[in-house]
């Protein structure tokens, strides 16, 4: 039984902390420690573990089990763990912004860490710190700030945790380092200002796939300024959660929309035929009572919903008074409620962010593509072949002068194949531009999701040379040329392999998968990109990809 738990309870529970949390530190009687919290971020939450390990809150939660995957994975007891404080940047691209500062009131050694924690880092220096950098894009570093203060996250991020932060505090700092966010247990803060031009993107995207009742409901987040969380588990002040409009008109809108959403509610519940048949309309009059008992409850909830607003912009989500630490935990679940509302728009723009990305990938492509074109009269053919015709490289490595990256066609033996000896090397500089930012693969796998549309009748039909655009009779921007398929259609950037649209005629998407929700990135020949949907028809792709079929039916 040991070591099943072992296995399936305390590595992913570390993993979890380490990966999922972002976490920065600040000793209870340092306020110095504060600096650690960059200005860039959006988002904190710190934590006085040792403290809230001992909370008869806690004490209901399997702290036994934390307590040894501490020891266990970081070889540092859970009652040395002083503090440990999440914060997060706006992502770069695909690469999420975060770092993970954990402070011990005894040393920490990273000759202590279990091996497979470490096991996808080299040991090194940062600034004459010692350091396990991650050899894996996706996965942290660690770094020690001092002998008693260790940081994880992406190497950039602690790069400005080891020079220090010296700068204006930002708002977000403001909130993390009040009195009370010092001596909280839990004290968490998120500022949305930085995140509303993600958000609102992301909003776009889904005003396709949600009813429209409920957009304005989805919109309101963009209406909230920050969102504050303070738990204290000893009970001593008090416990509350908290949300900021950014005008008091915005938290006038706000009222308004709890109000409706709060009367649509009601309105559905008695429009449905189930309550009313079942329960309102009931023979028995005990169950009509418990019609009645609900719409009830449902008004006092209105209520006490109207009695949130204190002051201009502030709401009061959830409230708990000192000397109440039963309730504390409610605190907790009414946080995590709010924040599962959130995260729809947070999925959503960052699903949007990662698309806008990957169509910005394609339109570099076609642009490299037309480039081509100009220096050339033709398009890059498929592949570069040799004296016989045999396929050697793909068009991928042909217009690489024209993406800046000439010095990386420079390297290339241009009469070997894709997998000689030499050219399989470079495979792990495959360009990030050939990389779709929702994959799960990194660039230095070597993989490509941008795959020409190929076979015959398309712009890629397999010949030594490329197309002329005077033979896209049926017009350049009706021609599909490039798509973006997901990882398992991936392919090794320098092989000569595209999408064959032979293959692929009775299903088209089968060949491409579902890399973003419900489309799939298409370049035009005359560089327009669009999203196009996975529920496109065979005879609406052939028609696209066809050059000069004469067809009339309209990409979807």
């Amino acid at each position: 039984m040991p070591s099943l738990i072992s296995s399936y309870c305390l590595r992913p529970i570390v993993a979890a902390a380490t990966a999922l949390s972002p976490i920065a530190s600040i000793r209870a009687d340092e306020a110095a420690r504060v600096s650690h919290l960059t200005p860039q971020s959006i988002a904190a939450v710190t934590v006085r573990l040792a403290n809230a390990a001992k909370s008869p809150v806690m004490q209901q939660y399997p702290v036994e089990v934390l307590a040894a995957a501490t020891k266990d994975f970081l070889g540092v007891p859970l009652g040395a763990i002083d503090r440990v404080t999440a914060m997060v940047e706006p992502p770069v691209g695909v690469s999420p912004q975060y770092a993970i500062v954990l402070e011990s009131s005894r040393p920490i050694s990273f000759d202590n860490f279990r091996a497979e924690l470490t096991e996808h880092t080299t040991p090194g220096e940062l600034l004459g710190r010692p350091m396990l950098e991650s050899s894996e894009g996706m996965k942290p570093s660690f770094c020690l700030l001092d002998d008693q203060t260790l940081a994880v996250g992406p190497r950039l991020f602690l790069k400005r945790l080891v020079r220090g932060v010296k700068a204006e505090q930002s708002e977000l700092q403001e909130l993390m380092t009040t009195e009370d966010a010092l001596q909280n247990d839990l004290h968490a803060a998120v500022t949305l200002g930085p995140l509303r031009p993600v958000m609102e993107m992301g909003i776009t995207a889904a005003k396709q796939e949600i009813d429209p009742e409920a957009l304005p409901f989805l919109e309101g987040v963009l209406l909230i300024d920050r969102v504050v969380l303070a738990v204290d588990l000893d009970s001593e002040r008090g416990s509350s959660l908290t949300a900021n409009a950014v005008s008091s008109a915005a938290a006038d809108e706000i009222e308004r929309l709890i109000a409706d959403g709060y009367a649509r509610l009601r309105e559905k519940l008695l429009e449905d035929s189930d309550f009313n048949e079942k329960v309102r309309n009931h023979p028995e009059a005990t169950m009509r009572a418990w019609g009645d008992y609900w719409l009830r409850i449902m008004d006092q909830y209105a209520l006490s919903l109207g009695e949130m607003r204190q002051g201009e912009t502030t709401f009061v989500l959830a409230k708990v008074g000192p000397g109440s630490y039963q309730s504390q935990a409610t605190i907790l679940a009414i946080a995590g409620v709010m924040t599962s509302l959130l995260l729809p728009a947070v999925q959503a723009a960052r699903e949007a962010a990662r698309r806008n990305a990957s169509i910005n990938n394609v339109k570099q492509i076609l642009l490299a593509m037309l480039n081509h074109e100009s220096t050339f009269s033709r398009l890059p053919a498929q592949a570069i072949c040799d004296s016989d015709g045999k396929p050697l490289l793909s068009w991928r490595v042909a217009i690489l002068p024209f993406i800046e990256q000439s010095a990386l066609y420079e390297k290339f033996h241009l009469d070997e194949p894709w997998d000689s000896p030499h050219n399989i090397k470079l495979l792990a500089e495959m360009p990030a531009d050939y990389l779709d930012p929702s994959s799960g693969m990194a660039a230095e796998d070597g993989k490509t999701h941008y795959l020409a549309v190929s076979g015959e009748g398309t712009a890629f039909a397999g010949k030594p040379e490329g197309v002329r655009l005077a033979e896209f009779s049926d017009g350049l921007s009706r021609s599909a040329v490039v798509v973006q398929v997901n990882d398992a259609h991936a392919v090794e950037w320098t092989k000569p392999v595209d999408y064959d649209t032979a293959a692929n005629a009775d299903n088209p998407t089968a060949g491409i998968g579902e890399l973003h929700p419900g489309v799939f990135v298409t370049g035009f020949a005359d560089g327009h990109v669009v999203p196009t949907p996975v529920s496109i028809t065979p005879e609406e792709f052939a028609a696209g990809a066809s050059i000069a079929g004469g067809e009339t039916t309209e990409w979807p």
